[in-house]
């Protein structure tokens, strides 16, 4: 699943800028996942899809100027992710661009504090010993580094799935703008 995201044709600068974010972006998923640590994972999803699209927009608003320029204008001028979107679903599709937002949204159960700290106490696990010691398990990623996975984690991790498999179709369908935009100036 994750291989699938770097399988990407390769053209142009910007093409290439977007291979690396994603790929780097689809390592440091793997890398968290063997960890334990699921805010981990679903923070390099959320740096994939904004850099994805920072990328294109850049390309698509701004191609003739450097990467690292447009990149900053584009970051500039466009404060909200739900906005980028916006601008991106005539290139991409309404509904794609739909979709990247909602995942986005997503990913801010896992990764801001407030949610994350809900999520915490929603998944404690109080087990009583022999002693009647009480243990409390954390859920993975939230405090104990590496965490290994039970089988209480199994709906996270398929949850986590359905959402890889979200990105992979949003990759697609943002690369081909990069793609398209790079064949057109050949």
């Amino acid at each position: 699943m994750l291989g699938a995201l770097l399988k990407v044709p390769l053209g142009g600068e910007r093409s290439f800028a977007y291979l690396t974010c994603v790929q780097i972006g689809a390592y440091e998923i793997l890398y968290n996942l063997l960890l334990g640590n699921l805010p981990g994972a679903y923070y390099a999803m959320r740096k994939v899809l904004e850099g994805a699209v920072d990328i294109t927009i850049s390309y698509l608003k701004f191609p003739n100027k450097n990467l690292y320029d447009s990149m900053k204008k584009i970051r500039q001028r466009y404060h909200k992710f739900g906005k980028k979107c916006k601008f991106l679903r005539s290139h991409c599709g309404a509904e794609t661009m739909e979709k990247a937002r909602e995942l986005w949204e997503l990913t801010s159960n896992w990764i801001h504090a407030g949610s994350l700290a809900k999520k915490f106490v929603e998944k404690i696990i109080e087990k009583v010993g022999g002693e009647g010691e009480t243990h409390i398990l954390p859920f993975p990623g939230s405090l104990a580094i590496p965490h290994d996975y039970d089988s209480d984690d199994v709906e996270e991790l398929r949850e986590l799935q359905k959402h890889l498999q979200t990105l992979r179709s949003i990759h697609s369908k943002i690369f081909q703008a990069v793609t398209r935009k790079e064949e057109d100036q050949r």
